[in-house]
C-alpha cells in the first residue's frame, strides 16, 4: 500500500510538471508572438530615390550639351542645386510617413531637422566660371529609412527649415550641405539664410538666375533671426500606383516652369540677361517684377507686388497657394 502510494505521488508531481510545461510553453509561445508583432511593427525599408533634371523629356547635364526651351531657344545648364526639408512618403492608405534621412555630405539629419541638397553641377563644361560656385561633386539621390509598408508618392518642400536657415556658412559645426566650403555660393548674406533653389542657365551671352530663398529676415536684441517672407514651396507627387522605393526615380520637368496661363509657352524668351529673386527690384538687369512672377506662382508661392513697387510689401509675399503650382516634377 505504502510503495501504490508512493507511486501515486511520483505520478501526480509528474502530471503537475507536465501541465507547468504547457503553461510555460504556452507563455513563451505568447511572448515570441508578441516580440515577432512588435519586431514587424519597427520593420524598415531602406529608400533611394534618384532625381533627373530635363527639359523636354531630355536629361540635362553640364558639357556641351544644349537644351531648347519650350520659345525655341537654345539654353545650356550652368547651374542647379536645390534644398529639399520635411520629406515624407505617401502610404496607400493616404498616410504621410518620415522618411529619416542617412547622414551623407549632402543630408543632414539632427535636432534642428532634416535636409538634403540635390546638386546637378559637376563643375564641367558650361558649368565652369569663376563665378559659378560648382564643385566637382554631384548628388541626385535621397537615401534614407522609413517604416515598412505600401507607398504611392513623395512629399517634400523646396526650403531649409527656419531652424537651419541662418547657421553659419563657415562654421565646421555647420552641417556640412551648408558650409560654404563644401557647396559654395549658396548662401545670401543679405538675407542672413540660404539660397533654397539656384537655378542658372545660359543662352547666347545672356544668363537666366532663378533664385528662391527667405526674404525680409531680421535680427532681434538676442540674436534671433526670422523671415517675413518664407518661400518655401511645397510639392505632393503622386505615382498612381504602388513605387519601388529602392529605386524609384523622379523627373524635375524644367519645361513646366516655363509654360503656364501666366506664362504662355511662347512669351518666355530672353531678350536680356535676368535674375528673378524673390527682392523686388522692379528694373534693370535684375528684370521685373512681372517678368518673374509667373515663374514664383510655378512654384506655389505668392509673389511680391507687380505694380513695380518692392515685392514683399503684400504680407502674403512668399507665402504657399498650390492653386498656381505646376507639375514640376513627376516619379517615372
Amino acid at each position: 500500500m505504502k510503495y501504490l502510494c508512493t507511486l501515486l505521488l511520483i505520478f501526480l508531481l509528474l502530471g503537475n510538471c507536465t501541465q507547468t510545461k504547457k503553461d510555460d510553453s504556452g507563455k513563451e509561445s505568447g511572448m515570441a508572438l508578441l516580440a515577432l508583432t512588435s519586431a514587424n511593427t519597427n520593420a524598415k525599408q531602406n529608400v533611394n530615390i534618384t532625381f533627373q533634371l530635363k527639359l523636354n523629356e531630355t536629361e540635362m547635364s553640364c558639357g556641351t550639351d544644349s537644351y531648347i526651351l519650350p520659345a525655341g531657344q537654345t539654353v545650356k545648364l550652368r547651374d542647379m542645386r536645390v534644398y529639399l526639408s520635411s520629406i515624407s512618403l505617401l502610404s496607400s492608405d493616404d498616410k504621410e510617413v518620415p522618411l529619416q534621412l542617412d547622414n551623407t555630405d549632402f543630408q543632414y539629419n539632427g535636432a534642428e531637422g532634416q535636409l538634403a541638397l540635390l546638386d546637378f553641377a559637376d563643375n564641367t563644361g558650361s558649368c565652369t566660371g569663376s563665378s559659378f560656385n560648382t564643385t566637382a561633386a554631384t548628388n541626385r539621390t535621397l537615401s534614407g529609412k522609413v517604416a515598412a509598408g505600401v507607398y504611392t508618392g513623395i512629399k517634400f518642400t523646396i526650403g531649409v527649415p527656419e531652424k537651419l536657415n541662418h547657421l553659419d556658412k563657415d562654421k565646421t559645426t555647420t552641417p556640412t550641405l551648408l558650409q560654404d566650403g563644401k557647396n559654395p555660393g549658396m548662401q545670401w548674406n543679405w538675407t542672413l539664410g540660404y539660397k533654397f533653389l539656384k537655378l542658372e542657365l545660359q543662352a547666347s551671352d545672356m544668363a537666366l538666375n532663378m533664385h528662391l530663398g527667405s526674404t525680409s529676415c531680421s535680427s532681434d536684441s538676442s540674436g534671433t533671426i526670422s523671415c517675413k517672407n518664407a518661400y518655401r514651396s511645397e510639392f505632393l507627387i503622386q505615382a498612381g500606383k504602388t513605387i519601388n522605393l529602392s529605386e524609384t526615380k523622379v523627373s524635375i520637368q524644367l519645361e513646366k516652369l516655363f509654360t503656364t496661363d501666366s506664362l504662355p509657352q511662347t512669351s518666355f524668351s530672353l531678350t536680356k540677361a535676368l535674375s528673378c529673386m524673390p527682392i523686388g527690384t522692379p528694373t534693370g538687369s535684375s528684370g521685373t517684377v512681372a517678368e518673374c512672377s509667373p515663374l514664383i506662382k510655378n512654384f506655389g508661392l505668392v509673389p511680391g507686388n507687380a505694380s513695380g513697387a518692392t515685392a514683399n510689401t503684400l504680407d502674403t509675399a512668399g507665402s504657399v497657394d498650390s492653386s498656381t503650382r505646376v507639375e514640376l516634377f513627376k516619379i517615372q
